[in-house]
């Protein structure tokens, strides 16, 4: 077609090079636009599965968190009303065998963060473009900055916080024991509140690892389950999907 081109204008039939150099042009252009539009099937069916893939993994890491994450904000709650106990001025309260148990394990703050591989590919690779949905996009990268956040709150408290049962073994004793309904091997403590009240050092490794826990959970792991909670219920609606209670 380039040579009938050239010559005719060697001897310029103008309407038919005019006409020639049009469909050379829509040529080229619909070859452009069918490459584009393979490009951009294949990136909708790479998407989809994604998000597949991310649902996956949201389901894994929630079988692996759930039970821990419902422990840890038990802890949290039953550590503040242990350290109120203590430091109270009415030295005839008692703790309670939940009280004594958060004690007991407040320098404990380890729970399975994933690293949801789908999500990570995809960074890596570059291709988070390819995720269309605004919100679910920024779901997802939240749920990436906030497990940045909370794996820096766990390496710090981790290195900060007082195993009081092994630093006050006289104030907290510790046993284990088996749990019949989840076969599950589990600690036991007990503590003697008179003596923790009269010990200054332990009150004040308390007191440390009340304010640690309390941020741990409110900076890190209620924000981290916030974000998650937010992206599976966004992936849920991307793919239809319903769960039962």
């Amino acid at each position: 077609m380039f040579r009938r081109i050239a010559n005719h204008l060697k001897n310029p039939d103008w309407p038919t090079v005019t006409l020639e150099f049009i469909l050379i042009v829509l040529g080229i252009f619909l070859a452009l636009q069918a490459d584009n539009w393979n490009e951009q099937r294949k990136d909708e069916a790479d998407a989809r599965l994604f998000v597949e893939r991310m649902h996956r993994d949201i389901l894994l890491a929630e079988m692996l968190t759930d039970r821990l994450r419902e422990r840890r904000l038990a802890v949290r709650h039953s550590l503040i009303e242990a350290s109120e106990v203590l430091f109270d001025d009415d030295d005839s309260r008692k703790l309670t065998d939940a009280q004594c148990f958060a004690i007991g394990v407040s320098a404990f703050f380890n729970i399975n963060i994933l690293d949801f591989p789908a999500l990570a590919e995809l960074i890596a690779t570059g291709r988070m473009a390819i995720v269309e949905d605004d919100d679910l996009r920024a779901s997802l990268v939240g749920l990436r900055q906030i497990k940045a956040t909370l794996e820096l709150l766990l390496s710090t408290h981790l290195q900060s916080a007082k195993n009081l049962s092994s630093n006050y073994p006289q104030l907290v004793d510790v046993s284990n024991y088996l749990e019949p309904d989840t076969g599950e091997v589990r600690l036991r403590y007990s503590c003697d509140a008179q003596e923790m009240r009269a010990n200054r050092a332990f009150l004040n490794d308390l007191a440390l690892n009340v304010d640690s826990y309390d941020v741990y959970i409110r900076d890190g792991l209620a924000p981290w389950f916030e974000q998650f909670d937010t992206a599976h219920r966004r992936i849920d609606e991307v793919l239809q999907i319903q769960h039962s209670d």
